[in-house]
């Protein structure tokens, strides 16, 4: 959904992502993930443009601030191979939020090396529980509590976000399971590897088993093999259908508020870098 405001004309420092309407829910959002940024036509990827980065540092500095209770118990975790920090990691460091980084030592990344890289790093985790979060367009904006909290209300050991769009488009047997079981009425009925809370104890061997799952659209999409997981185990694995802790801004329909964070924080074309 896009990011809202009290008015129907941002002003200044209104923008507030701690209170947007999750998919018709009030409660406020854990993680915000910009779905397609990275490919999006008039929002080159986010660490090419400056403008964003400004947003979203001036964002963490004015709005966010983590606490201890927030990872009780829970470790976050995202991906990055390159030598500079990923636009999860420069938020984390502004918002005082612990972030582990997983496939730091890869030469060549694939989406598939999550797999590897996460359950090599869920045999030695400390911690009952993992957030896992995309470092490139997600951003974590309240507690990763209300997540596992979602998760053992539904009796899950992997609770994912969902999108409104079925991700490869190729896989027709899982996107008509996927569209048959979602509720009705949700607004978002397709997996988004994107986002996850695990169970440590419980979702390591899920990911052991979709490591070895040979994919249907491409041997290197992660997100391939958890639509052919999801069909397998659908009690086990679960989508947060309605938004309430992992909320979906699609880039390419909801650019414009993209492009309005710079005007919505008073920001102009010739704002100093942040580094």
């Amino acid at each position: 959904m896009p990011p809202r405001t009290d008015g129907d004309s941002p002003q200044g420092d209104s923008l507030d992502f701690s209170r947007i309407e999750s998919r018709g829910s009030k409660k406020p959002v854990t993680t915000l993930h910009f779905n397609g940024l990275r490919t999006c036509k008039r929002a080159t990827y986010v660490e090419s443009n400056q403008r964003y980065w400004n947003w979203v540092i001036r964002y963490a500095e004015q709005k966010v601030r983590a606490s201890q209770d927030w990872f009780q118990d829970v470790t976050i975790v995202t991906w990055n191979n390159r030598a500079v920090p990923c636009l999860l990691e420069r938020f984390a460091a502004h918002a005082c939020i612990p972030i582990t980084v997983l496939g730091r030592e890869l030469s060549v990344w694939q989406n598939a090396y999550k797999l590897l890289t996460t359950f090599d790093y869920l045999r030695s985790c400390p911690t009952r529980y993992v957030l896992c979060l995309d470092g490139d367009d997600c951003l974590l904006l309240n507690s990763p509590q209300s997540a596992i909290r979602l998760l053992h209300e539904k009796g899950s050991a992997i609770l994912f976000g969902a999108v409104p769009t079925m991700h490869p488009r190729s896989l027709s047997i899982q996107k008509d399971f996927e569209a048959g079981t979602a509720p009705r009425d949700a607004p978002a009925k397709y997996l988004n590897s994107g986002q996850c809370i695990i169970d440590v104890q419980e979702g390591r061997d899920l990911f052991e088993e979709a490591l070895h799952t040979p994919g249907l659209h491409s041997n290197s999409c992660d997100q391939d093999r958890w639509h052919q997981l999801l069909v397998r185990y659908p009690t086990t694995i679960q989508l947060d259908y309605y938004g309430d802790v992992f909320v979906v801004c699609n880039a390419w329909t909801d650019c414009r508020n993209l492009l309005a964070f710079r005007r919505d924080l008073n920001l102009d074309s010739t704002s100093a870098g942040v580094d």
